[in-house]
């Protein structure tokens, strides 16, 4: 039998929530409440680890192809291992190479929008920038995955 540390579980814990909302977002997707862009379904999500303020965070992303002079379309969500029993949605764009924007929706409703700009740094993909919360509250985000 297996056994694993509390801080294990805890993570083991927090990546099934995000898969079981991975799967909620994409049947979201299939069923017409995604991004409209009308392309392949075969878009894969990328993961990456990072910070939300002090917190850190995972996040799950799907980068949509450019489209007709369109920035690319990205979907995905998020959650905090220590606060497992939550994730959060993103929905926004590549609207110019290097620069994203972001939404992030709890519950459907807008709770905040996401400037991210993009560094390569020592072979990791690197998005950095300000969360604005509809509340007030300013944080700093960033996430990376390897190059």
């Amino acid at each position: 039998m297996l056994r694993f540390s509390g801080e294990m579980k805890q993570l083991l814990l927090a990546t099934l929530m995000a898969l079981v909302s991975l799967t909620i977002a994409n049947v979201a997707h299939a069923e017409g409440f995604g991004p409209d862009i009308g392309i392949n379904e075969s878009v894969q999500s990328e993961t990456y680890v990072g910070h939300v303020g002090q917190l850190d965070a995972i996040f799950y992303l799907k980068w949509f192809p450019t489209l007709e002079g369109r920035g690319g379309e990205i979907s995905g969500t998020y959650f905090y291992p220590k606060r497992s029993n939550r994730s959060y949605d993103l929905m926004g764009n590549n609207f110019q190479e290097g620069q994203v924007y972001l939404e992030e929706s709890t519950d459907g409703e807008l709770t905040a929008r996401i400037r991210l700009t993009k560094y390569v740094i020592a072979n990791k993909i690197v998005w950095s920038g300000i969360m604005q919360n509809t509340d007030g509250r300013r944080f700093e985000i960033s996430f990376q995955r390897d190059q």
